[in-house]
């Protein structure tokens, strides 16, 4: 059967095509990011198979090797003809459950994909976490974007971006913001672009179904749980490798790094950057506001 489908984040546009017999599914967080209609020209090209390639297709040296809580989520694998990316199954321990190979361009993938039963329904999932966000990823290497952990929130007049390690705040930022009628963007992944010398954050696909979102930007948050609302404004090299440390990047490869870079570089320059000590209360918002009237 002949399946095609365009996936739209972030402005970029993805086609997605399969001429395998199993349909393909996505990931209920996909739902509002996939389209239909045919585009006049793509970002990237997705062509999917179902079911792995032969081991020998993809051996080579491995050039980066994804490791979190001593679970393996995913290796860069140099072989001899081109990149390959062993996804593992997150939920069982070294088990393949996709094997996906990208051009040097970074803008085609052959993605192989595990053949799933349900209800005695076969299907294959190529786009399932982490796979999805590695694309996204990589798209942003051809533009000028970049990829970070944070929440995004847009109050109707300003964007605000926080970002930081796991139990600093940042979602409990969010929620107090959205309790206040401001709009969250994505709670846990973005894509940051420049368009026309303007930035603007979008959110990404997530476990859980949400519209497809953006906003501009124009202020960046460290934030960190402290006894009382202090704020640290940060600058050139300061702002850019805290931005940095909260970012998606692949430095096995030079060109990936010095790419993330330039956009720090960039972003730095048009945007505030503050550290942020936090008492969690709706308090918060007003001391912001303070903080950004002061300059």
């Amino acid at each position: 059967m002949n399946q095609n489908f365009v996936l739209t984040v972030a402005d970029y546009f993805v086609k997605i095509s399969s001429d395998e017999n199993y349909p393909i599914f996505f990931e209920e967080g996909y739902a509002n990011f996939l389209q239909l209609e045919e585009e006049e020209k793509y970002d990237a090209n997705v062509i999917c198979h179902a079911g792995l390639p032969e081991k020998s297709t993809y051996e080579g040296d491995v050039i980066f090797d994804a490791i979190l809580d001593k679970q393996r989520l995913w290796q860069v694998v140099q072989t001899k003809k081109e990149r390959a990316f062993i996804i593992f199954n997150p939920n069982k321990i070294e088990e393949i459950q996709q094997v996906a190979f990208l051009n040097d361009a970074s803008t085609e993938w052959r993605v192989y994909s595990h053949v799933l039963n349900q209800n005695e329904n076969s299907f294959f999932s190529p786009l399932s976490y982490p796979l999805g966000a590695l694309l996204l990823y990589y798209l942003t290497l051809n533009s000028n974007a970049f990829m970070i952990h944070a929440s995004g929130i847009w109050d109707g007049e300003t964007g605000r971006i926080f970002s930081g390690f796991s139990g600093v705040a940042k979602r409990n930022m969010a929620k107090i913001w959205e309790e206040e009628g401001a709009h969250i963007v994505n709670d846990d992944r973005l894509i940051v672009r420049e368009v026309n010398g303007e930035y603007f954050m979008y959110n990404t696909p997530m476990p859980y179904a949400d519209l497809n979102k953006q906003a501009q930007v124009s202020k960046f948050y460290f934030p960190f749980h402290a006894k009382k609302n202090s704020a640290e404004k940060l600058t050139g090299g300061h702002a850019l490798s805290q931005l940095k440390a909260f970012c998606f990047q692949h430095n096995y490869d030079k060109k990936n790094t010095e790419h993330l870079i330039t956009q720090l570089e960039r972003i730095t320059q048009h945007t505030r950057t503050y550290k942020l000590g936090v008492v969690p209360t709706p308090s918060i918002i007003d001391f912001i506001r303070s903080v950004e009237f002061k300059g």
